[in-house]
């Protein structure tokens, strides 16, 4: 008597089959390096101005990337300082780990800007100072923010498009490790030309806003 045949899988076992190899196959769905929440806090500032600064500001704030600073305000006008820049990077970022230990001598542990500062410098997207010092107060000028906004959208692996077309011979005279960003955040259009001499001019507040704005949504669109 001939051995009895080994029954056929039925066809939908089959299907569930090469479902479950399909999925084993299938990569990764891919972490986006920044990711912030939908636009669902109350805004309730007094002080937003009009257009594409207040736009942004609004967004922002309704995002839980930046916060008022007290008395329904949010002081536009107000020149951003080097732990600000750290602590908005950080809180748009996908990555919060901290890979190097790095300690500066004016950055305590109970300090706000403690933990920022400290991912900011081991992401290499911010830099001490000579004397062990990373100035946390300091203000931020135009020249440095696009050192510092560079160096984050590099580290992250994002290519804003470019939007406008730069005299690159009027920032030769910048030092070398500020030019090559100055002129590519410039062509990008995260900060505009202005007659102050970028290394003087600060950064508001407002500028922050509207930079934070382009940078969340076009990564949204990629």
């Amino acid at each position: 008597k001939p051995a009895d045949k080994k029954a056929e899988p039925k066809k939908e076992e089959k299907k569930a089959e090469a479902k479950k190899v399909e999925e084993k196959v299938q990569p990764a769905q891919e972490v986006k390096a920044i990711s912030v929440m939908p636009a669902s806090l109350p805004v309730e500032l007094t002080d937003i101005p009009t257009g594409e600064f207040g736009e942004a500001i609004s967004n922002m704030v309704a995002r839980g990337v930046l916060k008022g600073v007290g008395g329904n305000k949010f002081a536009p006008k107000v020149t951003i300082n080097r732990a600000m820049v750290t602590e908005v990077f950080l809180r748009i970022s996908t990555d919060k780990s901290i890979y190097t230990a790095l300690e500066f001598k004016d950055v305590k542990d109970d300090d706000w800007y403690n933990y920022s500062v400290k991912w900011a410098a081991s992401k290499n997207i911010v830099k001490g100072f000579e004397d062990g010092t990373f100035k946390p107060k300091q203000k931020v000028t135009a020249q440095e923010f696009a050192v510092m906004l560079e160096r984050m959208l590099r580290e992250y692996k994002i290519e804003m498009p470019t939007l406008k077309a730069i005299d690159r011979t009027k920032y030769q005279s910048l030092q070398d490790w500020s030019r090559d960003s100055v002129i590519k955040i410039l062509e990008q259009g995260l900060i505009e030309e202005s007659d102050q001499p970028i290394a003087k001019r600060e950064i508001t507040r407002a500028e922050l806003a509207k930079v934070l704005d382009m940078i969340i949504k076009f990564t949204e669109q990629q």
